[in-house]
């Protein structure tokens, strides 16, 4: 897929989007993702492990539903056809919910498909296609910017914490406890929503305070 080529649904339904409702991270999945990951889910008797973003778009081959999680507990959820109409808007609380029309029936279950898949590919489960012999990875995008600007990402990881991370702005002074500049070693963060960031090796602390000299011996 090039660079700059777009999901087709979210290509054409972007555009009509209100700016706060524009997503940082879009995903596509083909047809064999949605149906491996609906055949393991009907295998499964425990709970779902899903791996998915507080705000995104996830496109299948039928639908393109863009996913907004204000908590850990709610879904909000808006669909488009293939031919970008919208279908469908509800949101829901839990994998078993009723109460729902045969649209939103159909919305949530390629919600959920969608986001197993992702799960199958972090975990590494689907990491190789055994007919192309290549990693066997959905497509993502990442918004640059507060623009429509959309870059193809090489590795999901690199998404992750980018819905949590919009509209943060820096605070122009140095807040909460004053400590002195220090080192902060590489490490792992892991957000509510389960997925893990590395966080590289940086500075962090007031400079004016002094510096804190860590002496290996």
């Amino acid at each position: 897929m090039p660079i700059r080529r777009l999901p087709p649904i979210f290509a054409k339904v972007r555009f009509r989007l209100r700016p706060a409702d524009v997503p940082p991270v879009v995903f596509r999945f083909s047809k064999q993702h949605i149906n491996d990951a609906r055949e393991t889910i009907q295998r499964m008797w425990d709970e779902v492990p899903l791996y998915t973003y507080s705000h995104c778009w996830m496109e299948t081959p039928y639908l393109g539903i863009m996913a907004y999680c204000p908590d850990e507990e709610c879904v909000h959820v808006r669909a488009w056809n293939k031919n970008g109409k919208h279908a469908t808007k509800f949101q829901f609380r839990s994998f078993d919910e009723g109460g729902l029309s045969d649209m939103e029936k159909v919305v949530k279950a390629q919600y959920f498909q969608a986001a197993y898949a992702l799960h199958l590919y972090t975990e590494r489960a689907a990491e190789v296609s055994v007919n192309t012999l290549s990693r066997n990875s959905p497509s993502a995008h990442r918004r640059e910017g507060d623009t429509l600007r959309y870059a193809q990402l090489d590795d999901l990881a690199s998404a992750a914490g980018q819905s949590r991370q919009r509209g943060y702005a820096r605070p122009c002074e140095v807040s909460g406890i004053k400590m002195r500049e220090h080192d902060v070693r590489g490490h792992w963060r892991t957000y509510p929503s389960g997925v893990r960031v590395w966080v590289k090796p940086h500075k962090r602390g007031d400079v004016g305070l002094g510096r804190v000299q860590r002496v290996m011996q």
